[in-house]
C-alpha cells in the first residue's frame, strides 16, 4: 500500500506519510522493532515538515515511536521524548483525550521500568481519575493503570497499600478480562511477588507456579512475562532453602534471557546473579564465582561499577572468593 501511495501521490503527501506510519506500527507490532524505529524516525520528521510538528497525525507516530523505543529497552530515550511529546498532546488534543491517556499510561509504565517508582506512582495517580471518567472503571487502559500504581508502590515498600490496590484489581480483571488474559495473569504475579517479598514463601510459591502454568498455554518459552516469573520462581524457591529447584529455573530464565537480549542485557545479568547464588547454596562455589563474575563484568560495563546491582554482585563475588579461599 505504501508503495503504491509513493507512485500515485509522490513519496511525501498526506495519505503517504499515514501509509508509512501506520505500516511502521505494524512493524511495532510485529516485534520489527529495528525497523519500525527507522520507518517512524523519517516519517516523523517528515510529518513534522508536511502537516505540522503539532498535527495529531504527527503527534500519534511520535507517540508509536516512543512505544518502539522502551520496547527496545531504550527506557532513557524514551523517557525522554514522552516528556517532550505528552504535554504537547495535552495542550493540543486536550487532557482527556484518549490518545493523550494512553500515552501518559505508556509513560508511567517506562518510569517503572527505569525504577523512578516514585515518579510511576504520582503520574498513575493522576491519571487514574481521567481514565475512570473517560473510560470507564473497567476498561482495561484503566486496569492497566491501576496495575502499574499497584507495580510502583511495591517497589517503593508500600506493601500494604499495594497489596488493598491488587486484592481490589484482580476480580475485576479476572471478570471483565477473563482468567487467562495477560493483565489478568500480571495481577496475579504482582500479588504473587508482594507474597513472597513480606516473607509469605509458599503461598508466593503457590500463585507463581499457577500463573506460570497459564502463561505457558499461550506465551512463547522466551516471552518476557514467562521469564520474569522464572525469575521470582527461582528466588523464592532459594528463599525456602529449595535450591536444586531453584537452579532448574533460574538456568531456564538465564538460557530465555540470553536468546531474547544478548548477554549483557541487564535482565541477563540479574539472572546470572540468581544463578550464582542458587549454586552458592549448594556449595557449588566453582561455577557460582564463574557465574557471579561474569555478572559483575557486564553490570560495570552497563551501568559502571557504582550502581547498586554492581555493588550486589560485587559482594557476592567477594563472598565467594572467600568460601573458596576456605575450602
Amino acid at each position: 500500500m505504501v508503495q503504491s501511495y509513493e507512485q500515485t501521490l509522490g513519496t511525501r503527501q498526506p495519505r503517504t506519510l499515514k501509509a508509512r506510519a501506520m505500516l511502521g506500527k505494524m512493524l511495532k507490532t510485529l516485534k520489527k522493532y529495528a525497523e519500525a524505529e527507522t520507518l517512524l524516525t523519517r516519517t516523523r520528521a517528515d510529518m513534522a515538515e508536511i502537516l505540522g510538528p503539532e498535527a495529531r497525525a504527527t503527534l500519534l507516530c511520535s507517540h508509536d515511536l516512543c512505544q518502539t523505543l522502551a520496547e527496545q529497552n531504550k527506557a532513557a530515550a524514551a523517557e525522554k521524548a514522552w516528556r517532550s511529546l505528552i504535554p504537547t498532546m495535552i495542550r493540543r488534543l486536550g487532557a482527556e483525550d484518549w490518545d493523550t491517556l494512553t500515552a501518559r499510561m505508556h509513560f508511567a509504565n517506562v518510569l517503572c521500568a527505569m525504577a523512578r517508582h516514585a515518579e510511576a506512582e504520582k503520574e498513575c495517580r493522576a491519571l487514574l481519575p481521567l481514565q475512570t471518567r473517560v473510560r470507564g472503571p473497567e476498561n482495561i487502559y484503566t486496569l492497566i493503570t491501576r496495575s502499574t500504581l499497584a507495580s510502583a508502590l511495591t517497589d517503593q515498600g508500600k506493601y500494604t497499600e499495594a497489596e488493598q490496590e491488587l486484592r481490589q484489581l484482580l476480580p475485576i480483571a479476572q471478570r471483565v478480562l477473563g482468567a487467562e488474559n495477560d493483565e489478568t495473569l500480571h495481577t496475579r504475579y504482582g500479588m504473587a511477588v508482594l507474597h513472597s517479598i513480606q516473607g509469605r514463601y509458599e503461598e508466593g510459591l503457590k500463585e507463581l507456579r499457577a500463573v506460570l502454568l497459564l502463561q505457558q498455554k499461550q506465551l512463547p518459552s522466551d516471552n518476557g512475562d514467562v521469564l520474569n516469573t522464572r525469575h521470582n520462581l527461582a528466588a523464592t524457591l532459594a528463599s525456602l532453602g529449595r535450591y536444586d529447584e531453584a537452579e532448574k529455573e533460574a538456568r531456564l530464565e538465564l538460557a530465555g534471557r540470553e536468546r531474547s537480549f544478548g548477554p549483557e542485557h541487564p535482565d541477563t545479568l540479574r539472572a546470572l546473579h540468581t544463578l550464582a547464588c542458587c549454586l552458592r547454596g549448594q556449595g557449588q562455589t566453582t561455577e557460582a564465582l564463574a557465574c557471579a563474575r561474569r555478572a559483575l563484568s557486564g553490570w560495570k560495563k552497563v551501568l559502571g561499577k557504582d550502581h547498586p546491582d554492581t555493588i550486589s554482585t560485587q559482594h557476592l563475588v567477594d563472598d565467594l572468593i572467600k568460601q573458596e579461599t576456605k575450602a
